[in-house]
């Protein structure tokens, strides 16, 4: 009877334990905005990479995928990683996430938006073509 009780309360406490993991790690979320890709956790900022690193070529050209199998599940899975174009370590690491979500990433072509007048400009162009401030 007692070692009986003692198996129950230690699977009660390691759910426990378990349950309170998952609810206070949870809330990682990513944003890519015309000048950072940045990675957030229950809204605050945990890391952010600029654009500008990539200036002149897609984003795309510097992501690592790879497929993860999913056992008993149509949908298709991949972890994706953010690699620095100069040295190719990883920046940041997108975890896993659905094709579809991938194949978006992955046609994302590098333009520059003016922070100033809002124009699209040419990935190589230093200067904005419509006002001149600086990109």
């Amino acid at each position: 009877m007692i070692p009986t009780i003692g198996i129950g309360l230690v699977l009660t406490i390691s759910g426990l334990v378990v349950f309170y993991r998952t609810v206070t790690r949870g809330g990682t979320k990513y944003y890519l905005t015309n000048f950072r890709l940045v990675e957030t956790n229950k809204g605050k900022i945990v890391r952010q990479i600029s654009r500008s690193i990539f200036k002149g070529r897609t984003i795309s050209q510097f992501l690592q995928i790879s497929e993860v199998p999913m056992f008993k599940s149509n949908v298709e899975m991949f972890t994706v990683k953010v690699l620095d174009p100069q040295s190719g370590n990883v920046l940041m690491n997108l975890g896993t996430n659905q094709g579809p979500s991938v194949k978006a990433l992955e046609s994302i072509q590098e333009s520059f938006y003016c922070q100033y007048c809002g124009r699209k400009n040419n990935p190589s162009s230093a200067v904005c073509s419509n006002c001149g401030a600086n990109l």
